[in-house]
């Protein structure tokens, strides 16, 4: 229980990217549990498989900061090695037991050619400027969501990227511009 406390509360060389990696690690299955898509049973599925996702991760974190470090201080670092070996292979072992079971979706294309479409069709849209409210990005109409069985995800402001919504003008910015069509593409 020392090494948690020394480790938690008063090494300094903790970095900050290692600090907020658990809380990534921990959004990214509540960000993917956002874009559900199925309905009746399917939904329950997906709303159960991340209820417990969710509660494996912080499980697992309880046991590894009071047990494994108890078991670690005062049985021995073998005895904590193992326990530590012995979780990562009933893992592998439920992964690749599970893994008939899963929904494999086979991919399309190549993911560089969708990703050097977007920072092409970015390159000649520079000039045209981009509307102020993220509202005015394009879109499918909502009737082509509903269609589609899917809902549109508001966009939300990024520093980093603000560039990149070059790509989602409006129609009517398209239109104002001598840009194809085909370079049009739905935000979300």
């Amino acid at each position: 229980m020392r090494l948690t406390w020394k480790t938690m509360f008063l090494d300094d060389k903790i970095s900050a990217a290692e600090d907020l990696s658990f809380y990534r690690r921990l959004e990214s299955g509540l960000v993917e549990a956002r874009d559900l898509v199925g309905t009746g049973k399917v939904r329950l599925a997906e709303l159960s498989f991340f209820n417990w996702w969710t509660f494996s991760i912080f499980f697992g974190t309880l046991f590894a900061n009071t047990i494994l470090l108890y078991v670690q201080d005062n049985v021995g670092w073998s005895v904590g090695y193992g326990l530590t070996t012995v979780g990562l292979a009933i893992s592998i072992l439920i992964f690749l037991v599970g893994t008939p079971f899963y929904r494999h979706k086979v991919p399309t294309g190549s993911p560089f050619t969708s990703m050097s479409r977007v920072l092409v069709a970015t390159i000649r849209k520079w000039m045209i400027p981009v509307p102020s409210d993220p509202k005015e990005l394009y879109e499918l109409d909502m009737a082509e969501y509903a269609k589609k069985q899917k809902y549109r995800i508001d966009s939300t402001p990024s520093l980093r990227l603000v560039f990149l919504q070059q790509f989602f003008l409006t129609k009517k910015a398209q239109m104002n511009s001598n840009l194809d069509k085909s370079d049009l593409i739905q935000l979300t």
